[in-house]
C-alpha cells in the first residue's frame, strides 16, 4: 500500500531528518520511502516549505485501510 504524506516546515529542516522519524515511527511496516515534491509559495510563509513523501507499507492487518477511510 502507497500513501503520500506532505510535511510543512521550516527552511532549515532537512528532508533526512522527516525520513528518519518516518523510518524510526512505521518500524517495520515501513519498506519504502521516497521524497518526491518540495513546494514553497508566499501562501506557505516566510521560511516555509512543504515536503512531500510517497511511503510504501507492507500489505498486512496493521496496515490495512477501513471502509470509508482515505476515501476508499
Amino acid at each position: 500500500m502507497t500513501r503520500d504524506l506532505a510535511f510543512v516546515c521550516g527552511e532549515a529542516v532537512e528532508s533526512q531528518s522527516i525520513v528518519d522519524v518516518l523510518t524510526e515511527t512505521c518500524g517495520t511496516l515501513l519498506e519504502d520511502v521516497r521524497l518526491f515534491d518540495v513546494y514553497r509559495s508566499e501562501q506557505l510563509g516566510e521560511g516555509k516549505k512543504s515536503l512531500a513523501f510517497a511511503l510504501t507499507l507492507r500489505a498486512g492487518s496493521a496496515c490495512r485501510v477501513r471502509k470509508g477511510q482515505h476515501g476508499v
